[in-house]
C-alpha cells in the first residue's frame, strides 16, 4: 500500500536556455531555503503512474549530493522491491524564487549518479548530484497486540509505547499474537526470542521489542494488566487519526472508474470488507494498513450489498424488486459460508421508487437488538424514490413485518436510480420511531433558500413528526453526499456523511464530515476531512458510487471509520477512541 503524506507544494521546472522569454524576477525570501527545497521521484507511467514514490525534503541548502531516499518495497505492504522502477522515475523539483536546473529535470536513473547546475541570483552556480538511496525499512510499530488462549485484545497505546491487558485471570503461560509494520517482526518477549508457538508469562509487567527490517530501529513496549480509563461518553476527538489511504485500483485490484459499481462496505474482526457486487466476493481489506488479505466467503450468499453491525457480524443481501424476495445472509466469520439470517418479499409497490438491495445499514447488535434499513431506488426517467424499508431485529430474529417509512421532503419530491443519484437513509437510533431519520442524496438537493452560487445540497433530518429539518450543507454539484452511516458508540450516537466525487476530472475529490447525533435535532460536526484520491479523468457520472462505514471494535474501545470513492478511486480508514489520555 502507499502510505499517504498530506502537503501541498507547487512544482517548479526548470526553464530551458530555449525559453521565449525571460523569467519574471522574484524578490528573494532571505529566510527560504536557498536552491532545491524538496524533491520528488514519481511513477511515469504503468499502474502507479503520477503517484509519488519517494520525496527527499532539502534541510541543508549547502548540500551538492541530493540522495532520494527510496522505499524497498512499493506498496509498503507488499514484498515487490523497487529496483526495477529506480532507472526510470520522473524527478520534479521545487526550487526557491530565481533558482532553476541545467539541463532540466525528466526521467531519471537513480541507481546512476546524475550531474546538474544549480543556478541563481546573482551568478549563483553549484555542481550537484541527483541519485537515489534505497533503504530497508525502518518502521518498528506494534498495531495490535493478542493473546488467543483466552481471546484478549490488549489495547496499545502508541504514544506511550505502552499495552493494556483487559484481563484479570491467569497469563503465566500464553501465547502472543500481534500486528507489526510492514516486514518488521517481533523479536522478543522479554530476555526470551519471540516464536509463534512459544508461551509467555503476562502476570507481572513485561515488554515485547518490535525489530525493523532494517536490523537498527526497534520499537519496545511495555506490557501490563490493567483496564484503561475511558472518557464518560462519546470519543477522545485527539485520538482521531488516519489509518491509511490508498488507489483501490493498482493496489488491491478493485475496478476501475470506468466500470460503474455499486459500492458497499462493511467490518468484521481486523478486516475491512469491500463489496462491489456483480457476482464478486467481496475482498478482505487489513483494516490497520489497506493490504489486501483475501476474499469472503459467499456459499450460497448474493451479495448485492453488505452491511455490518455495532459487534462486527456482517449482513448479505440481494436486490429485490416489487413482490421479488430478498434473502438476507449472516456473517460471523469471513472465512465460513455466511447463513440465511431471514428472508422476506419487497413490499414496495412501483409508485415511488420500488427496488431495494443497492444500500443498507445497520444500526445496534445484531444479537441483542438492530434496526435494518433499506433505501429504496428510483427509476431514472420513470419515477423518483422517497421511501426506506426496515426491519426490527430482537435477540437475533427479525420481529414482525417489514416496515414502510416515506419521506415527504420540502425541497424536492424524491432521488434517483442507484448507484450515483440515490439516497441514503440511516436511523438516527435504535427507535427510529421517536428518534428520526437522517438522509441525504445528490440529484437536485439543493436548499432553496441559498440563492448564490455555492449550490449547497442539504442533510435532511426527518423527526418523529415527519418534519423535514434541514441540519447541514454538505455537497455541491462536483461532491455527491449520498454515503451515510449510523452507530452507538460509548453512550453517544455517531454519524459519518461521506460525498463521493462526481467530476474528479474539474479537480474536485471526496470528503467527509463526521457527527455527533446523539442530540439528532441538533448534530455536532466532530471532524471534516479531505482523503487523498487518485483517479482524476473524466468517466460517466454513474460511476460516482461510494460508501462509508462506522465500525465499533469488539472491546469497546475504537471506533472505526471505512470510505471507498469509487470513481476518485480513494479508499482508506480512520480511526477514534474513548479511552482517556
Amino acid at each position: 500500500m502507499k502510505y499517504i503524506v498530506k502537503y501541498f507544494w507547487a512544482a517548479a521546472m526548470a526553464l530551458g536556455l530555449t525559453a521565449c522569454h525571460e523569467p519574471e524576477y522574484v524578490q528573494p525570501d532571505e529566510n527560504a531555503t536557498r536552491g532545491i527545497i524538496s524533491i520528488k521521484a514519481i511513477f511515469p507511467d504503468g499502474k502507479y503512474a503520477d503517484q509519488v514514490l519517494a520525496t527527499l525534503n532539502v534541510t541543508d541548502p549547502d548540500m551538492d549530493r541530493y540522495a532520494i531516499p527510496i522505499p524497498w518495497y512499493y506498496p509498503i505492504t507488499s514484498d515487490d522491491q523497487t529496483l526495477v522502477y529506480v532507472t526510470d522515475l520522473r524527478i520534479v523539483a521545487k526550487l526557491a524564487p530565481n533558482y532553476y536546473l541545467e539541463p532540466g529535470l525528466s526521467k531519471l536513473d537513480l541507481t546512476e549518479e546524475n550531474k546538474f547546475t544549480l543556478k541563481g541570483p546573482d551568478g549563483y552556480s553549484k555542481d550537484i548530484i541527483i541519485t537515489g538511496d534505497r533503504r530497508l525499512p525502518d518502521l518498528c510499530d506494534l498495531v495490535t497486540f493478542s493473546i488467543p488462549d483466552v481471546m484478549v485484545d490488549g489495547v496499545v497505546y502508541a504514544d506511550k509505547k505502552e499495552v493494556i491487558i483487559p484481563y484479570s485471570g491467569d497469563l503465566s503461560a500464553v501465547h502472543v499474537e500481534g500486528q507489526v509494520s510492514p516486514h518488521a517482526t517481533i523479536s522478543m518477549i522479554g530476555d526470551k526470542k519471540w516464536t509463534e508457538n512459544g508461551t509467555y508469562n503476562f502476570n507481572e509487567e513485561q515488554t515485547i521489542t518490535v525489530l525493523a527490517e532494517d536490523g537498527e530501529s526497534k520499537g519496545v513496549y511495555k506490557v501490563r494488566k490493567g483496564s484503561p480509563e475511558l472518557i464518560d461518553s462519546g470519543i477522545n476527538t485527539s485520538s482521531f487519526k488516519e489509518l491509511f489511504n490508498v488507489d483501490p485500483v493498482s493496489v488491491l485490484g478493485l475496478p476501475a472508474a470506468s466500470e460503474p459499481t455499486c459500492v458497499s462496505l462493511a467490518g468484521i474482526g481486523n478486516y475491512m470488507i469491500v463489496n462491489v457486487g456483480g457476482g464478486r466476493a467481496p475482498l478482505l481489506v487489513n483494516r490497520f494498513d489497506g493490504s489486501k488479505a483475501g476474499e469472503m466467503k459467499l456459499g450460497a450468499a448474493v451479495a448485492d450489498v453488505i452491511a455490518g453491525d455495532e459487534a462486527e457480524h456482517v449482513l448479505l443481501a440481494n436486490y429485490a424488486s416489487t413482490d421479488e424476495t430478498m434473502n438476507i445472509y449472516r456473517s460471523d466469520d469471513p472465512s465460513k459460508d455466511p447463513v440465511l439470517f431471514h428472508s422476506f418479499v419487497n413490499p414496495l409497490d412501483a409508485s415511488s421508487g420500488n427496488g431495494i438491495g443497492h444500500r443498507m445499514k445497520i444500526i445496534g447488535n445484531l444479537d441483542t437488538e438492530a434496526i435494518i434499513t433499506f433505501t429504496a431506488e428510483g427509476v431514472s426517467g420513470t419515477t423518483t424514490a422517497n421511501r426506506a424499508v426496515y426491519l426490527h431485529v430482537l435477540n437475533g430474529k427479525v420481529e414482525g413485518d417489514p416496515q414502510v417509512v416515506t419521506f415527504k421532503m420540502s425541497n424536492v419530491t424524491g432521488w434517483d436510480k442507484a448507484p450515483d443519484l440515490m439516497a441514503t437513509v440511516v436511523p438516527a437510533g435504535i427507535d427510529p420511531a421517536n428518534s428520526g431519520w437522517f438522509l441525504d442524496f445528490y440529484s437536485n438537493n439543493t436548499d432553496p433558500a441559498v440563492t448564490d452560487d455555492s449550490d449547497p445540497y442539504v442533510l435532511h433530518y426527518f423527526d418523529k413528526n415527519g418534519k423535514d429539518n434541514f441540519v447541514d450543507h454538505y455537497g455541491t454539484w462536483a461532491m455527491n453526499p449520498n454515503c451515510l452511516d449510523s452507530k452507538r458508540f460509548n453512550k453517544s450516537t455517531f454519524m459519518a456523511l461521506f460525498a463521493v466525487s462526481h467530476f474528479p476530472n474539474w479537480g474536485i475529490g471526496p470528503g467527509m464530515r463526521f457527527y455527533d447525533i446523539t442530540d439528532p435535532s441538533a448534530p455536532a460536526m466532530m471532524v471534516t476531512v479531505a482523503p487523498e484520491w487518485y483517479q482524476k479523468g473524466d468517466y460517466p457520472a454513474d460511476g460516482a458510487s461510494g460508501d462509508v462505514c462506522l465500525c465499533p471494535s469488539k472491546d469497546g474501545f475504537r471506533l472505526f471509520l471505512y470510505y471507498y470513492d469509487h470513481m476518485a478511486q480513494s479508499l482508506g480508514a480512520y480511526v477514534a477512541d474513548c479511552i482517556k489520555k
